[in-house]
């Protein structure tokens, strides 16, 4: 597939941008305390994401520090419905379950910790009311983001930081690398944001830019709005290594099918009235009509 990493800059200013509330979204779920790399910091939080083909279960893998509180949070907002251990100071039982309740308030402001400081594998089933830690296979160093979110032109929300698109991580194995599969994006350029709260703030601290010295490459809090751009209307595959900064930007499997399909597809042709000619004689000025493509032609 074609590599659509190296384009010209697309440059914007961002200045008076202005975002929409992210209380709207539901599909994400965040995670916040003393025990993650956030802190209490709305700002930095990050969230857990949508598992495929289960409603309402989230999932994410993160550093947790051993003993110190966290809960998770429907919202960025303290004043929303938090997800808190049923029980006070709450651990993860030998099958690394936590019963959980929907609390709106301080009352019952129930936390939970971990025993072990690792990164942890974490799924949230909202409906059932249960969060399940599993030590991750991947150690080597600490994952502070679960997700990741393209913000820009070229994406379904624009430049609404709270509606940005969803990069997951890939597999728990290798949760340094996020992707946005099959995402539709349109002819426009984007970069993205770490956290939602904190990418509103557009501190520059907050967001992955095109490095400015190698358009494969990512660059943390860089100086400079470098941003990645988009030739064509499509769907991609955007992937994010964050250890070695590379990206890949690829048109997807279903938009190159599509497009295959498109120009396999037979001519039609048409007169000038508009009329379909199933059989047209050599010589004859027609409409040649072959996928989304029309063009005038002596046949």
């Amino acid at each position: 597939m074609k590599n659509f990493t190296k384009f010209a800059l697309g440059a914007l200013l961002l200045c008076g941008a202005t975002t929409i509330n992210a209380q709207n979204r539901t599909d994400l779920i965040w995670i916040i305390g003393d025990g993650v790399a956030a802190g209490w910091s709305l700002d930095d939080a990050t969230a857990l994401t949508p598992v495929a083909n289960a409603e309402s279960v989230y999932s994410g893998t993160v550093w947790i520090e051993a003993d110190k509180d966290f809960k998770f949070l429907t919202t960025y907002n303290w004043d929303d419905h938090e997800l808190r251990p049923v029980e006070a100071n709450a651990t993860p039982n030998a099958e690394g379950k936590v019963d959980l309740m929907r609390i709106q308030g301080n009352d019952n402001d129930n936390k939970i910790h971990v025993t072990e400081s690792a990164n942890w594998f974490i799924t949230v089933d909202a409906v059932n009311n249960v969060a399940t830690f599993v030590k991750s296979a991947y150690q080597e160093s600490h994952i502070d983001y679960c997700s990741l979110f393209m913000v820009g032109s070229a994406c379904p929300g624009g430049w609404s930081v709270d509606e940005g698109l969803i990069m997951k991580q890939v597999s728990s194995d290798t949760p340094y690398v996020y992707a946005a599969e099959d995402a539709a994006l349109k002819e426009g350029t984007f970069k993205i944001a770490i956290a939602l709260k904190g990418g509103g703030t557009w501190q520059s601290k907050y967001w992955w830019y095109r490095d400015a010295a190698d358009a494969d490459k990512a660059a943390l809090g860089q100086d400079g709005d470098e941003q990645w751009s988009i030739a064509k209307d499509g769907n991609y595959d955007v992937k994010l290594n964050t250890n070695t900064r590379d990206i890949t930007i690829a048109e997807s499997v279903s938009s190159v099918a599509s497009a295959l399909a498109v120009e396999a597809a037979a001519p039609v042709y048409y007169n000038l009235q508009g009329h379909r000619i199933s059989e047209p004689r050599q010589g004859d000025l027609l409409i040649r009509v072959k996928g989304n493509t029309a063009t005038k032609v002596i046949f």
